[in-house]
């Protein structure tokens, strides 16, 4: 769009400030037009500003991850990198923030950045990132073969978001879990939705 304004309108254009009402004044419309309490339009304003910035951070953390993968790449790093790009295709996608649960958007932007803590220390542990990449893999592959015949299943989105968790645990642990997380617990976890 701006690329087809004349070169005086685009400045213009780009020069004009876009911004936000502050939250009082977002509470005070909200109100205004639908009515609600003032209560629930300041938990509606507040929750609002918080998805904005769990968003912002996760494209953020995809952006400097992108920008890392763009140089050149050692041999032993490209099934990695290729492992990396399919995980955070699943996290970044045009229609993320509304597909992404709620309690789950926070997360997003540490599990891109694991991601990157990843690539970065791989040169120096190629042994233990082909048995982390094996132990991930195999949960990846239960994963996906128990989502292409149980979607509707409500444990199946628990898994997807643990196998996240330990790969923030087995790549990146500096940067903590949100829940306690092991192979034995998504073990536990593939029982249950296995029927066994």
């Amino acid at each position: 769009l701006l690329k087809s304004l004349k070169p005086s309108t685009r400045q213009r254009f780009v020069a004009m400030s876009f911004d936000f009402p502050g939250p009082a004044l977002e509470c005070d419309i909200l109100c205004g037009d639908t009515g609600i309490d003032r209560t629930l339009a300041e938990r509606l304003v507040g929750l609002a500003a918080d998805i904005g910035r769990w968003s912002f951070e996760a494209l953020q953390a995809w952006h400097n991850l992108n920008r890392m993968l763009k140089v050149a790449l050692s041999p032993q790093m490209i099934a990695a990198v290729k492992e990396v790009r399919e995980q955070v295709g699943g996290l970044i996608y045009p229609g993320f923030v509304a597909a992404t649960p709620l309690r789950r958007l926070p997360h997003l932007a540490r599990y891109i950045h694991a991601a990157q803590l990843r690539l970065e220390r791989l040169p120096g542990n190629v042994q233990r990132e082909r048995k982390n990449a094996a132990l991930v893999a195999r949960y990846q592959q239960r994963y996906r073969e128990a989502a292409a015949t149980h979607q509707q299943q409500a444990g199946l989105a628990e898994l997807r978001w643990m196998i996240e968790e330990l790969r923030v645990s087995l790549f990146a642990q500096e940067l903590g879990t949100a829940e306690k997380v092991s192979p034995e617990r998504l073990d536990s976890l593939w029982a249950e939705l296995s029927g066994g």
